[in-house]
């Protein structure tokens, strides 16, 4: 995310920089002070001039590393991965905060040891490994409890409650904020007041209580106008017409949004301004209010090309494609739905190369440390070997007056191939961790893939439903048909970037789709969904999607051709180590299924299937512990009675 920062700002940041760079020039100065010097240059400079700031932490880690200053090696370290996460690159800056935990343990920090793998749980988030962030958030928030550290205690609970939003854990997110909402009450601080009332109004509109959320966004706002806080006065003023917007309450949420407009044209922030612009033309398209939606989207657009942010840019011409659209206009629509997607598919173009660019370097970099290595080795082992030879030819000559100094020359020699060997193993390790990254990143790539065909398929399916009765002219279940396809897709997309979602939002995305299809075919099925009290469904995770290929088999092959009395039962329980699902029809089971099949030569395959037996053949590979499925045909008196589907669910995934 780009940020755009006015002169006041930048001003500030560069008398700063010049105020430590002046003390860095006085003559005498001890290395630790320089090496402390500079990591603050690092620290304060990072969100305004990262590159300029990472600079700095390496001169700072090089000083550091050379004087043996530890905590200076330390903290060297973490600015360098700060700046690198800042930058987008969180691979390294995993990789520097990693370096400096066990300089800082050894070291005895304890809070900047806290402060470590705080940023080691955010990497870990970053790079949607929630357990992991889980694990070090905890980790940091037991030392700084420890050392009643209360200014770090913010990070910590800001972090825990950040994690639980994006997981959708909202009630564990209040929890963190109210504590630190709490702490800052506590001490007066009013930055932090309203920092916290504005996040616990963010978690109470995604839950949809709306007035609870207008009184934090109020307080905040009441803050950051007596503090003159002019970006917070703005995010404010979005975050309350945020509400009304969902509201429905489209005139009060006009006027908010106009006033964060005003706000953000006046102090230069063009990021929130362009997409907050959008936002708008977005709103009144929906209301119908088309002329006016033209024309916010109109500049959306021109603000995202002059600041030259081609993200925003791709979003603003799909909104205008879709405001002529609705208004009739399909030339124009047409033309800029032709921008949009070339913009688009440049953006995915450039994104690729970036990462094979970045891919192909770090190969090239190890392959030319390997190289330097072994060339070194074999100019050491060549210059011990001359050097033996030379002493050899001494200790013969002048015989035993130097045994003793052979010995030790010998002994020499041993110690300095030994160093070389222990230098070499590490080096080894070091490709070996890089070698499992790579493939760790193939794995999730080839998750998303499959994911990225299952989600399109699952959708397509629920489009055929909405045009089956829009064909029969049924409006009344159309609109409600739409309804709760909205909230489906709804689901599917914000679990759209998790491999693995809670038990929880599985099955609500299960209830969903099951109602969907009882719509589609006139209730010709009941269905009935049966969970084991013992199971923690929020905090018991499984793939995403799943399950529901198997349901959707059932429905389409069994119970669609059975004329009446069908039934659906699902039930999920815990065994063991594992989470057993059960999928049961009484349909026409699997032999009369394929029949109609064969006989039907118009009916398409089931892709859902394939999709599913491709993912599960992806989750198990490389899993000491395997999803398991298997399927049985019941009878009733030798005739075909329905399917049982039995899928066995690892409660965890191997990393």
């Amino acid at each position: 995310m780009f940020v755009f920062l006015t002169g006041s700002l930048l001003g500030t940041a560069q008398s700063m920089e010049d105020s430590l760079t002046a003390l860095l020039n006085q003559t005498g100065l001890a290395d630790t002070a320089r090496v402390d010097i500079l990591n603050k240059l690092a620290w304060q400079l990072k969100h305004q001039t990262p590159g300029r700031s990472l600079r700095y932490a390496k001169d700072a880690l090089a000083i550091a590393q050379a004087v043996e200053y530890e905590r200076g090696v330390g903290e060297s370290y973490n600015q360098v991965g700060i700046n690198y996460t800042i930058m987008g690159d969180y691979a390294k800056g995993l990789e520097n905060f990693l370096n400096a935990l066990p300089v800082l343990e050894a070291a005895g920090e304890k809070a900047l040891t806290a402060n470590t793998l705080n940023n080691i749980g955010n990497s870990y988030q970053l790079r949607g490994n929630v357990d992991q962030a889980r694990i070090f958030f905890g980790k940091a928030l037991r030392i700084r409890t420890e050392l009643m550290d209360t200014t770090s205690l913010y990070a910590s609970y800001n972090s825990l409650a950040i994690l639980h939003k994006d997981q959708l854990q909202f009630d564990s997110a209040l929890l963190y904020f109210r504590k630190y909402l709490n702490i800052a009450e506590h001490q007066g601080d009013s930055r932090k007041i309203s920092i916290a009332s504005n996040n616990l109004g963010l978690v109470l509109r995604n839950q949809g209580r709306y007035d609870s959320a207008l009184i934090f966004f109020n307080q905040a706002l009441d803050i950051k106008k007596e503090i003159n806080d002019e970006q917070g006065i703005a995010l404010s003023y979005r975050n309350i017409g945020d509400v009304f917007n969902e509201k429905g309450d489209i005139g009060n949420a006009l006027d908010f949004y106009r006033q964060a407009v005003a706000i953000r044209e006046r102090i230069g922030y063009n990021l929130g301004l362009t997409v907050l612009l959008k936002d708008i033309a977005e709103m009144l398209r929906r209301s119908g209010r088309f002329r006016e939606a033209t024309d916010y989207a109109s500049r959306s657009l021109m603000v995202a090309r002059q600041s030259k942010m081609k993200p925003e840019e791709a979003s603003a011409l799909e909104t205008l494609s879709a405001v002529f659209e609705a208004r009739g206009d399909f030339e124009r629509s047409l033309q800029y739905h032709r921008e949009f997607f070339a913009l688009k598919d440049s953006l995915l173009n450039a994104d690729k190369s970036r990462q094979l660019s970045e891919l192909q370097v770090k190969y090239e970099t190890e392959q030319k440390e390997n190289e330097l290595l072994a060339q070194s080795k074999a100019i050491a082992v060549l210059e011990v070997q001359t050097a033996a030879d030379s002493r050899t030819k001494i200790i013969l000559a002048l015989g035993s007056l130097f045994l003793a100094g052979m010995l030790v020359l010998l002994y020499s020699r041993f110690q300095l191939k030994k160093q070389s060997e222990q230098a070499l193993t590490r080096k080894n390790q070091e490709i070996a961790l890089k070698n499992r990254e790579i493939e760790e990143i193939n794995k999730e790539l080839e998750q998303r893939m499959l994911r990225a065909q299952m989600d399109p398929h699952f959708i397509f399916n629920c489009l055929n439903s909405i045009q089956h009765f829009i064909t029969v002219n049924d409006k009344v279940s159309a609109l409600k048909y739409l309804s709760k396809f909205s909230k489906l897709v709804r689901q599917v997309l914000e679990n759209s970037v998790n491999t693995i979602v809670p038990l929880a939002d599985e099955l609500r995305l299960l209830e969903l789709y099951i109602e969907l299809e009882t719509l589609r075919f006139d209730h010709k099925f009941e269905h009935a969904i049966e969970v084991d009290p013992a199971l923690d469904l929020h905090n018991t995770e499984v793939p995403f999607l799943l399950i529901q290929p198997y349901v959707e088999n059932a429905i389409q092959h069994g119970l669609r051709h059975r004329p009446s009395g069908g039934k659906l039962f699902i039930s999920v329980s815990k065994s063991g180590g594992s989470i057993r699902c059960t999928v049961e029809d009484n349909g026409i089971g699997r032999k009369q299924a394929s029949r109609i099949n064969g006989t039907n030569r118009s009916a398409h395959p089931s892709r859902g299937m394939s999709l599913a037996e491709q993912r599960l053949a992806l989750l198990n590979k490389k899993q000491s512990r395997k999803t398991l499925v298997n399927v049985q045909d019941l009878y009733d008196r030798m005739q075909s009675s329905g399917t049982k589907v039995t899928i066995t669910i690892p409660t965890r995934y191997d990393d």
